[in-house]
């Protein structure tokens, strides 16, 4: 469940609850991403994982959505590739599986590293130095 609240300042402030093997989980944060890694953080040192789009390996969620849109979206990225309109999804969005905050971190470096041009010629051509 997702809380919106005011900071004493003024700014939003966000909440995740989560109920799971009969635990309360809470994530906070300045931006609903902030909010879930914190969830997740909580739910990996109980040795759970969340499934939603914001806990998948090939999601990122960009400053300018964190800035503008409060970290609610996020985009599905490929090595090798921008990402564009199409690729945005809810961070909240039920998924079939999710990854730690580790591995989605690796994954979203490994990424980074693709944007350059020598990392987008070894994704095209299927190598492995991204």
């Amino acid at each position: 469940m997702l809380v919106e609240e005011s900071a004493p300042n003024g700014d939003a402030h966000f909440a995740l609850l989560c109920d799971a093997g009969g635990q309360h989980f809470r994530g906070e944060g300045s931006d609903v991403d902030t909010a879930l890694r914190a969830l997740r953080s909580r739910l990996e040192a109980a040795d759970l994982l969340i499934q939603v789009a914001g806990a998948e390996r090939d999601v990122v969620v960009s400053p300018m959505s964190r800035q503008m849109g409060q970290g609610r979206q996020g985009y599905r990225v490929r090595l090798g590739r921008s990402p564009d309109g199409s690729a945005l999804v809810d961070v909240l969005a039920p998924a079939d599986h999710g990854v730690t905050l580790a591995e989605q971190a690796d994954a979203a470096d490994r990424w980074r590293r693709s944007q350059s041009l020598a990392g987008r010629l070894a994704a095209a051509f299927g190598l492995q130095s991204c």
